[in-house]
């Protein structure tokens, strides 16, 4: 396509967009509010991930210490597997052992973990295969704080709830875009009849109503992080109670965090394809409606 002519049916494409102007509001803002909702639980699930992130760097510095246990005959087990982790074995004196109720037997070895990750692969014994034993005779349990616990819990928290809302909202707003397209398209036959008269082809009138449903996108978009924010920044004065209670629930005797209910991540990415892609699809559904057999029959229909 010459850039003269993109120029031109972009421009046809956004004078459709402004002749249709109360259906394209509409869609806008029925697609742009369940986006919108969306978007909030991104930048709250994000920014209370982080809190508890930074919250976890700031306790021993960081550091996982993880109490293990092994019921098994293999004596070298925990060292191999503490090798492969980078888990360093640490002595506690007694003193500090009963100051922290920890409760050592002769078979239970105390590993301190620098990096978060490897420990909770070490925590989460999912090597058996590799090193051959059973998982429930091999006991981990963390020391002075449940870091590792937390972050699962609001993982799962987040894969249980959140992500199934945000697909069903996705849904809803692909059903919105057949609907509102399907509908656009029936009340403009007269107007396709017309460009095809005027020798448009079938590529450059597809051309025309795709970039229509593009811009409706990009306001979208701009709708969604605009309300989505304000959604997310208003949310912080009911949910920092809670998850202020919540987050000390595993860090016994800590101090209140700074929580924070605003974050990007590359969840945004996926969001942004997931509503290009429902647009993609809707414009797929509603092709047909295009040709110019189709439009006839509903002209004469009419």
């Amino acid at each position: 396509m010459e850039p003269s002519m993109f120029s031109e049916l972009t421009r046809i494409s956004h004078r459709l967009f402004v002749s249709n102007l109360t259906k394209s509001l509409t869609t806008i803002v029925s697609i742009g509010i369940l986006y919108s909702v969306i978007a909030a639980l991104i930048f709250i699930t994000n920014g209370l991930g982080q809190t508890l992130k930074n919250y976890s760097n700031e306790i021993n510095d960081g550091e996982v210490y993880l109490l293990t246990e092994y019921e098994g005959e293999d004596d070298d087990l925990i060292e191999r597997r503490a090798k492969k982790y980078h888990g360093e074995k640490i002595e506690l004196s007694k003193s500090q052992l009963d100051r922290y109720g920890i409760i050592e037997n002769d078979s239970a070895i105390i590993l301190k973990f620098t990096n978060f990750t490897q420990a909770e692969q070490y925590y989460n014994r999912k090597d058996t295969r590799e090193f051959g034993y059973a998982k429930d005779e091999y006991h981990v349990t963390e020391l002075f704080s449940q870091k590792i616990s937390a972050k699962q819990t609001l993982e799962d928290t987040k894969n249980e709830k959140i992500i199934p809302i945000t697909i069903v909202l996705i849904i809803a707003s692909m059903l919105i875009f057949v609907f509102v397209i399907s509908h656009i398209i029936s009340s403009d036959d007269k107007i396709i009849f017309m460009y095809r008269s005027l020798g448009a082809t079938k590529k450059q009138i597809f051309f025309i109503y795709f970039s229509y449903i593009q811009e409706i996108c990009f306001y979208i978009i701009i709708m969604m992080f605009i309300v989505g924010g304000i959604m997310a920044g208003l949310s912080k004065i009911w949910i920092e109670p809670y998850f202020t209670d919540w987050l000390l629930s595993y860090f016994p005797g800590g101090t209140n965090p700074k929580v924070s209910t605003f974050e990007f991540n590359e969840d945004f990415i996926y969001l942004f394809i997931s509503l290009f892609a429902s647009s993609f699809l809707s414009f797929l559904l509603c092709i047909d409606q295009f040709f110019t057999k189709k439009i006839s029959q509903r002209i004469k229909g009419a």
